[in-house]
């Protein structure tokens, strides 16, 4: 929050505090978890009844957080309700429509101790809602040996690491290919929260930060959807919030009818990797990386006889939620890299991350450098 509008956002704090709710909604606040920034998340869930709005509405959501010894931090975020499309609401009963409510997901990140969390919900013609909860914040007996990037006490709104996106100036650099299935890490959500946003992005950025490249391609992809949904040749900087707007926008709750045939998610995982092998001027490694999914169907043996090329350059860094440690299942990427000759490393946490990175670089073998010229030229024997 700007300094000049903190004590008129304190006040509003304390005044609903005596008016009560005007708005129905439900909150949802989880617990908080080490984020691979190397910062603890506090994430909620905000749903409201969309009937309780005129269409377009502005909401802001507000957030007051207290550490004890300290002075609140102020928090804010402004969204714009979309009035339901009109395709939509020709087909649904009224009252279903007066059932719709908008769904918003948030997170903050803090250091360890003990927090006071205020939420407020206010719209434009002064409507609130308001719900206060305690979060300790601590670290687990895994966790005990994890630097913080925050300390004790600390809040700041979760955001991105700044990274400059510039590859290695000279030629020992590596041509980098990254897949990103952008999926929730809950297997059973239909739609991308902040935090499943926020840890497909910052495993990216990890990733790229440990390995020198000389040329870096982003392709972001959902099997669910059957979709790809991003794709940058040369990823930077500023492609960087363009594929962060992406997976904001990203609707998954519906999906198209071929997505349920059989072996459709096998062979988009095939067609993915065919470009990969048969490219003109191939990547030193093809890194998939993200959320164990619930897809576990292996690409069925006469496709894979067509993937022609080596395989030994894919790697999968599968990430499996704390909960999920011992209970570990392969997907169907981790089936394709491994019928691929590839590497797959199960992923955990941070420091999982860091050292599956290093442990992927000593097995990266930098193709010959000419290889795109020759094929273009001809090739020879």
């Amino acid at each position: 929050m700007p300094a000049n509008e903190q004590a008129a956002v304190n006040h509003l704090f304390e005044a609903t505090l005596k008016t009560g709710d005007g708005l129905k909604c439900d909150l949802q606040h989880l617990k908080p978890e080490l984020d691979f920034a190397f910062r603890f998340d506090i994430h909620y869930i905000l749903g409201c009844g969309l009937s309780q709005f005129q269409p377009g509405s502005g909401l802001a959501i507000l957030l007051r957080i207290k550490a004890e010894g300290t002075r609140p931090v102020l928090l804010r975020q402004l969204y714009r309700l979309q009035p339901v499309p009109p395709e939509i609401q020709a087909k649904t009963p009224l009252g279903i429509l007066n059932q719709l409510s908008a769904q918003i997901s948030g997170t903050f990140s803090a250091g360890e101790g003990k927090y006071s969390v205020e939420l407020l919900v206010v719209d434009e013609i002064g409507k609130s809602f308001r719900r206060q909860w305690p979060v300790e914040v601590e670290r687990n007996r895994r966790e005990h040996g994890v630097p913080l990037a925050l300390g004790t006490n600390i809040v700041l709104p979760t955001t991105l690491v700044p990274w400059d996106g510039m590859p290695v100036s000279d030629n020992s650099g590596l041509r980098l290919t990254i897949l990103m299935h952008a999926a929730p890490m809950n297997q059973h959500s239909v739609k991308l929260y902040a935090w499943d946003r926020l840890f497909l992005l910052e495993t990216l950025l990890s990733v790229v930060r440990q390995i020198p490249y000389s040329s870096l391609r982003v392709v972001a992809f959902n099997l669910g959807q059957q979709k790809e949904l991003f794709r940058d040749e040369n990823f930077n900087f500023k492609s960087l919030d363009r594929l962060a707007e992406t997976l904001r926008k990203t609707e998954m709750a519906t999906v198209p009818a071929q997505a349920l045939e059989s072996n459709a998610q096998s062979e988009m995982l095939a067609r993915l990797s065919q470009e990969e092998l048969t490219r003109e001027v191939p990547s030193d490694a093809v890194i998939f990386l993200g959320p164990s999914c619930r897809f576990d169907k292996k690409v069925p043996k006469e496709v894979l006889k067509t993937l022609e090329g080596d395989g030994r350059r894919f790697f999968y860094l599968e990430y499996f939620p704390g909960f999920m440690r011992g209970g570990e299942f392969p997907d169907a990427i981790h089936l394709l890299t491994r019928d691929l000759h590839g590497t797959v490393f199960p992923i955990h946490s941070a420091p999982e991350l860091a050292s599956s990175v290093q442990r992927m670089l000593l097995q990266i073998k930098p193709l010959d450098r000419n290889l795109g010229m020759a094929s273009k030229a001809g090739g020879g024997e």
